[in-house]
């Protein structure tokens, strides 16, 4: 057994569940490997699984098929700095799935709103659509949704915890689709779990761009430690940086092949 061997924890298949931790002695090779499949946690032992099988049935981009552990990226920022647009384009041209932490919260938010409204698409256009930011008369003091729903993530993510909102999201997705990668389209009270499950952080920013005022997840978002910045002023830097993003974190592809 080679010296790379020995400091490699698998599972009864052979497949590469965790690294050593960071203050090891770590060969570079094993380093490259690290960096390609998860991110070395603070503790102990990282890549705790949250469901693996192989991928060759999943028509998967190649490159993720020659991983052990789905790539997990989370993504953090203030509001219109390109969440979406960088969810949607890891999607596209990946082959990620997408979860946002708050997608049961918002299905649930918008029942509410249509047992107070009682009209389906007006409930749809609170949560989902141009009456989110809008002041309603259907809510106390003529709030807009954006309120209900920044106090009801709140509720979720902190007081209920995450094991209710992203757990939930990625246990739904790795039930549907066990081995794919996964992009999280807005990181915030979840950051320390998500790092501990082997988490990449990304945190978009535009410069000379403060967005808008008065959100609450917006101070806690930015305390999140994140693992690359992305500061760009269009839409089409935006994409660029964050195809070579994914080029750098695949890019140990001959670790990859070696060891994969």
């Amino acid at each position: 057994m080679t010296a790379l061997a020995q400091q490699l924890a698998s599972d009864d298949r052979g497949c590469i569940t965790a690294v050593p931790h960071a203050n090891d002695n770590i060969p570079a090779e094993l380093r490259a490997l690290g960096a390609a499949i998860g991110k070395v946690d603070d503790t102990d032992w990282v890549l705790q699984s949250v469901g693996y099988r192989e991928a060759a049935n999943d028509n998967l981009p190649p490159v993720w098929e020659r991983m052990k552990k789905p790539l997990l990226i989370g993504i953090t920022g203030k509001r219109n700095v390109g969440k979406s647009t960088v969810a949607m384009l890891l999607e596209s041209k990946y082959g990620f799935e997408r979860a946002h932490a708050f997608d049961g919260g918002k299905e649930a938010a918008r029942a509410y709103f249509e047992y107070i409204t009682g009209c389906p698409e007006v409930a749809d256009r609170m949560v989902f659509g141009d009456l989110k930011d809008t002041p309603s008369n259907y809510l106390p003091g003529n709030v807009a949704p954006r309120f209900f729903l920044e106090k009801f993530g709140h509720f979720m993510g902190v007081d209920m915890g995450v094991e209710w909102t992203l757990a939930m999201e990625i246990a739904r997705i790795r039930r549907r689709t066990p081995s794919a990668p996964i992009v999280v389209e807005s990181l915030v009270y979840e950051a320390p779990w998500f790092k501990r499950q082997g988490g990449f952080v990304l945190r978009l920013e535009r410069p000379d761009f403060s967005g808008p005022a008065g959100v609450e997840s917006d101070s806690v978002q930015a305390g999140i430690e994140a693992d690359y910045v992305i500061a760009a002023r269009s839409v089409e830097e935006l994409e660029w940086d964050a195809m070579n993003m994914i080029d750098s974190l695949v890019g140990g592809e001959e670790a990859l092949r070696r060891y994969g």
